[in-house]
């Protein structure tokens, strides 16, 4: 042998169990060792009964203990398998490998045959062999019994995703197994090694999350959680689905329920939120469900805001209306009314309440506060105050009411009142002095309202009025007033005669007044202890022409000479006062033809004046007026006269008026008769000629009856001169 730091190793051959006295030597030295080798045991560690199916496979296991010290062992280790049921010649169980050389070092060593069945299995038994010689060994046996292996049921956990697989082996009983998830292979283990495989394959159990609100509050909510678990299309044996159910990490309940059935579990969650939603998840799962949150509808049913002196009391009702139950203001309310009561500082006019979900502001009501006086007092009198205070339906007010004159506190005094009424207070402020003052009243610090009076010294009233004023004419009537301070004081006019009414104006104003009508006018101004009258006569100042003797186109016609003019009032009384003709009381037209005359009137300081267009004629025009008529108003003398009238040429009308008054005032004899009718004719017919012959007739009338005489004479004499000579 060699040695090796220290130590040496030998190997022994041909040795049997005993003890051994070995001789060593080394570098001049030698020693005695005793070595006993003691024969090695085994045991079965696998259960000496196997039960097995056709799938069976593992390990079968032995323990083997070398009881030597430092002393190492190496033999054989063999198994044997009863032989299959089918083919005596064939093993029921293959062993991998059936035999194998092992070491054995002191102490324990476990040795494992690994095995499987792929046939078969029916009863038998089996050895192990541990060689203690060459031709000698250590023996163990075991038992094969066949097994029937069944599912009893399984239970699906869905915390955790497993499913514990309860099975039935004969000779055994039930044995559980645990599966990852809903489906996989069923390892049927016992000892060391497994029984059987078992395929399962779960339904997937429906899980359903169904959270309604039970109480919403501002930033957190309680909702009421169900979650329902339910499985269908189940396998032949039973199936149960266990599950603890936690929504967003917050603990449910458990549910419990078979395959083909239905469970549920109730919780409640209190829950913080920010928005309008939030989001519920089945924890360790997908399943999740978003709630969005519907706040309440809030408003004010009523409030009543009592203010008093110190405090501001506000007493609200407000109405909660919306899907769920609601925390508004540490009040639980559904679709209901909730009532608060506020305290406030003095002079608080706006609340806003703040319920969490929404601001509700309120609004002090305002009181309404009237003052009604005279707009005017007489001073030194005092001037009487009214004061309408009304109180809305919303308000109760007890406090003070101040009246101020001018800014200095006049009266104070305490106004109690209940919603919706209201109270009068009639008091009374002097002035010091005319002038103009503010009244003010306050109702506390809630409102104030003012009016301005005047306390005004009265000196004397005056109405102004014109005496006469023509009939269609404006009359401003002044009306005055004399006053301390100066200010635009009402005035009551009452109207007489003319019109019957009684109005009122601003004093130093003027009234305009028009009538079309002859009348008189009687005024009466008053104000307050002062009046003053006057009189006004509405009447027309007619100027007449008076040496009209026809009128012409509508144009009046005078005759030639002194125009006479005067003026009449209405009812045809004369004026007395001269009209002016062109501004002179005597005027004189010569010339026939167009004229305009300018007339005018001055009485009582009402002035008339017009301007007047007349045609001046002389005084043939009269007689050829009659001779006109007394003709059957011939056209060409109706157009003769009218030019004349119109062009002032009368030479013509003169003319014919001239020889028809001829030829009427002379005695009756032919050629007057003659002259006459040839005169009508020419007038009747326009002929100038018959006119011209007419007018030879008148002229030469004596002489024509001369010359006729004569020729009779001499006719009469030429014929006794023939009639002799006949004779003779």
């Amino acid at each position: 042998m060699a040695a090796s730091n220290g130590y040496a190793k030998a190997v022994l051959t041909g040795i049997t169990w005993g003890t051994y006295t070995i001789n060593i030597t080394y570098n001049g030295e030698s020693t005695l060792l005793a070595i006993t080798l003691q024969q090695p045991s085994m045991n079965l560690l696998t259960q000496s009964t196997l039960y097995l199916t056709s799938n069976s496979f593992g390990y079968l296991v032995l323990s083997v203990n070398n009881p030597n010290n430092n002393i190492a062992i190496i033999t054989n280790v063999q198994v044997s398998s009863p032989p299959s049921p089918i083919n005596i010649y064939k093993p029921m169980i293959y062993f991998e490998p059936p035999n194998e050389t092992v070491l054995l070092n002191p102490g324990q060593t476990i040795i494992k045959f690994y095995f499987f069945t792929n046939s078969t299995v029916g009863s038998g038994q089996g050895d192990l062999y541990l060689y203690n010689s060459p031709s000698t060994a250590l023996s163990l046996g075991y038992n094969v019994v066949p097994a029937q292996v069944g599912i009893v049921n399984a239970t699906y956990y869905l915390n955790g995703n497993y499913t514990v697989v309860t099975t039935y082996v004969s000779g055994l009983g039930t044995m559980t197994v645990t599966v990852d998830g809903l489906s996989g292979q069923v390892y049927v283990n016992y000892s060391t090694y497994t029984i059987t495989t078992l395929s399962i394959n779960l339904p997937p159990p429906s899980i359903a999350l169904i959270p309604r609100v039970a109480l919403l509050a501002p930033r957190w909510v309680l909702i009421n959680t169900t979650v329902t678990l339910t499985a269908q299309e189940c396998p032949s044996y039973p199936v149960f689905y266990r599950a603890v159910i936690y929504v967003n990490n917050s603990e449910i309940g458990s549910i419990s329920t078979p395959c083909g059935g239905s469970g549920f579990v109730q919780g409640m969650l209190n829950m913080t939120y920010t928005g309008q939603s939030i989001t519920l998840v089945i924890s360790g799962t997908t399943i999740m469900s978003t709630i969005v949150f519907s706040p309440p509808s809030m408003s004010v049913v009523d409030y009543l805001w009592n203010v008093t002196e110190t405090y501001e009391y506000v007493y609200v009702n407000i109405s909660v209306h919306g899907p769920y139950q609601y925390l508004v203001l540490n009040h639980r309310v559904a679709n209901s009314t909730i009532a608060v009561t506020y305290e406030l500082p003095s002079n608080y006019t706006i609340l806003t309440i703040n319920t969490g979900f929404t601001n509700i502001t309120i609004t002090r009501p305002t009181p309404e506060t009237s003052i009604q006086s005279p707009w005017v007092a007489v001073y030194p009198q005092a001037i009487d105050v009214h004061i309408n205070v009304t109180i809305p339906p919303a308000l109760m007010y007890q406090g003070p009411l101040y009246v101020y004159l001018n800014g200095t506190q006049s009266l104070i005094t305490t106004v109690d009142l209940p919603p919706g009424k209201s109270t009068i207070i009639d008091t009374v402020v002097k002035p010091t002095a005319p002038g103009i003052y503010l009244v003010t009243v306050a109702l506390g610090p809630l409102v104030s309202n003012n009016i301005t009076v005047a306390s005004v010294e009265l000196l004397g009233i005056h109405v102004e009025s014109k005496p006469l004023v023509l009939i269609g004419h404006q009359e401003y009537v002044n009306i005055t007033i004399n006053d301390i301070p100066s200010i635009e004081l009402p005035i009551n006019v009452t109207l007489r005669g003319c019109t019957n009414e009684s109005i009122t104006v601003i004093a130093n104003t003027s009234l305009a007044l028009q009538f079309n009508r002859e009348c008189p006018l009687y005024i009466n101004a008053s104000a307050y202890t002062l009046s003053s009258q006057s009189i006004s006569y509405w009447d027309a100042l007619n100027v007449w022409l008076g040496n009209v003797v026809s009128y012409y186109d509508g144009e009046p016609l005078i005759l030639n000479g002194t125009v006479e003019v005067y003026a009449t009032f209405l009812n045809g009384s004369r004026v007395l006062a001269p009209v002016l003709v062109n501004g002179s009381s005597t005027y004189i037209l010569q010339s026939p033809g167009p004229s305009s005359l300018p007339l005018s009137i001055n009485y009582l300081g009402v002035v008339n004046e017009s301007l007047v267009r007349v045609f001046v004629v002389p005084s043939t025009y009269v007689e050829a007026e009659e001779l006109l008529n007394s003709l059957g108003n011939p056209q060409f003398l109706n157009a003769t006269i009218a030019s004349a009238i119109t062009s002032g040429d009368w030479s013509l009308v003169n003319k014919i008026v001239t020889e028809y008054q001829e030829a009427s005032s002379r005695p009756y004899d032919p050629l007057t008769q003659l002259s006459k009718y040839l005169l009508t004719q020419a007038i009747l017919n326009g002929n100038l000629n018959g006119l011209n012959a007419a007018s030879l007739i008148l002229k030469y009338e004596m002489l024509m009856y001369t010359a006729l005489a004569s020729i009779i004479i001499a006719v009469v004499v030429a014929y006794r001169v023939t009639r002799k000579s006949r004779k003779s």
